[in-house]
């Protein structure tokens, strides 16, 4: 998405990660859960799609670092992602802390 960016990075989790959390969300909302098996070559049918696609395929820049999430949880990933951050950008270059309404558009 962002060619010049100093610091980037693919997000991904294997397909039988992927359809274990997939089976999970289903069942905590109140879906009946296909076999295991059917979510994961449903996703890999899906992941097969998206790279090959002619427009905009879903591909990992080659300079961005693979982080896999198997078994982290969310806090987890934001902390893999702000190490990989810090590790990667120059400290004076990160962002401080915004004034109420500064830096965003969208609130004018």
């Amino acid at each position: 998405m962002f060619p010049d960016a100093e610091c980037k990075v693919f997000l991904t989790a294997t397909v039988a990660e992927r359809a274990r959390r997939r089976a999970l969300d289903l069942e905590q909302r109140g879906f009946s859960v296909p076999p295991l098996a059917e979510l994961e070559a449903a996703i890999a049918e899906r992941d097969r799609l998206d790279s090959s696609r002619e427009v905009a395929p879903l591909l990992q820049a080659e300079d961005a670092a693979v982080v896999i999430t198997d078994g982290l949880t969310i806090d987890e990933v934001i902390a893999v992602l702000e190490d990989h951050f810090r590790a990667r950008v120059p400290e004076d270059a990160w962002p401080g802390p915004a004034a109420a309404g500064e830096g965003n558009d969208l609130l004018g």
